[in-house]
């Protein structure tokens, strides 16, 4: 994974990525959002490396390594405090498992949040909630997880449903704990609740919103089928073998659990979306709870039960591992070939006078249509690595259709996103030195 992210530093902050990056360098600081405040180990690397006025070429190189030190970080504790080698297993699975363009935009809250219930389940499973030490940590891992993302809360629930069954017990201070936790969480949120947050909630019950109609349709079963045999093979392959091995056994509770939750958050998801042909970031997203839920019967129960040799699991591992990273460098040339086209633009544009631009219409029609609201972030990050000493901002059509930018702006103003009018002089001139002037059209380079 580190060699990876080194080779692909360049390509691995796409859409979100390019947003959350280009805050950090601009204000030197973190950027938070809707107090998912996992963000700041998703930043921290690339943090740090402004702070210490590291040039922007190492700070994407930086930004690139914060996943594999996180997933570390969090493997070397399952490993040396909870001292849980299943869990340490998970860790890694979680890195590679349900993303492929999410290796791309290694930002994502959930991203970071998914291997915090392997751990809470190794917590609960290991009985480490007794000391306050484990307490502490066992409270402020499930409250990291809850606020790192709205569908967090449903394999936290498996996990503290789950473990109660699998240990023929249920623990009076781990509900009084756990209780206390997610209360204070809903709370909060209650209180501090975003637009963007209440928006995606009104999807339930917003009149406009007739996604759920499409549960009505047995061919609409037959798409998801072909879609996560397509894209969530090794994931479905682990589900069925384990509600084999559960049926088997008469684990029935624990079954109805597997087999409730998991297809319970893909009818969640369905609800209030129509699901995409092919598999983009935003499903991923949408789709990556399914991952906890699959992995901790699996690794937990199945594999203690049978008893597998820990030189099997392990090279088991490393298979599936090996075959992702394939699957990232083969979808990888892709996103080089978007980072040279980007490029490509930039050195067109720094062969104009002026520092603002907006790319022409027909390519964005044609071979840049792939192009987001976010690219005038990654192209003023992209042209000030190359170039220090002259940064570029090169806008898509879209962008100048929002509001008045088209006419709007003044001389002395850029679009930090289409949302957001900002005065050159205000960037950050350790990193950015912007012209003043117009934004002016692209001739067209697909042509």
């Amino acid at each position: 994974m580190t060699v990876f992210a080194v080779v692909f530093a360049k390509e691995r902050f796409q859409a979100d990525g390019a947003h959350y990056l280009l805050h950090v360098v601009q204000s030197e600081n973190f950027r938070i959002e809707h107090q998912r405040y996992i963000l700041i180990f998703s930043q921290l690397l690339a943090w740090l490396g402004v702070k210490v006025g590291a040039s922007l070429n190492t700070t994407f190189i930086l930004n690139s390594l914060n996943p594999v030190l996180w997933f570390f970080g969090l493997f070397l504790y399952a490993v040396r405090f909870l001292k849980d080698k299943r869990a340490a297993i998970g860790i890694i699975l979680t890195s590679v498992l349900g993303v492929l363009h999410i290796q791309f935009i290694p930002m994502y809250e959930i991203y970071y949040g998914i291997p915090l219930v392997l751990l809470l389940y190794a917590h609960i499973i290991n009985e480490r909630v007794s000391s306050i030490i484990d307490i502490i940590l066992f409270a402020g891992i499930l409250c990291t997880a809850l606020f790192a993302h709205p569908l967090l809360p449903i394999p936290i629930i498996f996990v503290l449903l789950y473990s109660s069954f699998e240990r023929h017990k249920f623990d009076l201070r781990l509900l009084i704990v756990s209780a206390l936790v997610i209360a204070s969480w809903y709370v909060a949120k209650k209180l501090m609740l975003t637009e963007y947050e209440a928006g995606k909630m009104a999807l339930v019950t917003a009149e406009w919103n007739t996604a759920y109609k499409q549960l009505y349709h047995i061919s609409y079963y037959g798409k998801l089928l072909v879609f996560f045999s397509t894209w969530y093979t090794v994931p479905l392959l682990l589900l069925v073998c384990t509600c084999i091995f559960l049926f088997v056994r008469k684990m029935k509770i624990q079954l109805v659990l597997v087999i409730l939750f998991f297809f319970g958050h893909i009818l969640v998801v369905n609800f209030t979306h129509e699901n995409d042909p092919v598999l983009t970031p935003y499903f991923e997203r949408m789709y990556l709870p399914l991952i906890p839920i699959v992995l901790i019967p699996f690794l937990f129960t199945l594999c203690r039960e049978l008893q597998f040799s820990r030189s099997f699991i392990v090279f088991a591992m490393f298979m599936v591992v090996g075959w992702r990273m394939a699957r990232f460098a083969h979808i990888g040339h892709m996103y080089l070939a978007r980072t040279y086209q980007t490029e490509h633009l930039i050195a067109v544009a720094s062969s104009a006078e002026g520092g603002k631009f907006v790319m022409n219409d027909y390519d964005f029609r044609t071979c840049y249509s792939w192009a987001d609201w976010s690219y005038v972030m990654e192209t003023l990050l992209r042209s000030s690595a190359i170039n220090p000493q002259r940064s570029l901002s090169i806008a898509i059509p879209e962008d100048m259709t929002e509001g008045n930018n088209a006419t709007g702006l003044g001389t002395d103003e850029f679009l930090f996103r289409r949302w957001d009018v900002m005065k050159d002089s205000s960037l950050n001139g350790q990193y950015f030195i912007l012209t003043n002037g117009k934004y002016i059209t692209l001739p067209s380079v697909c042509r």
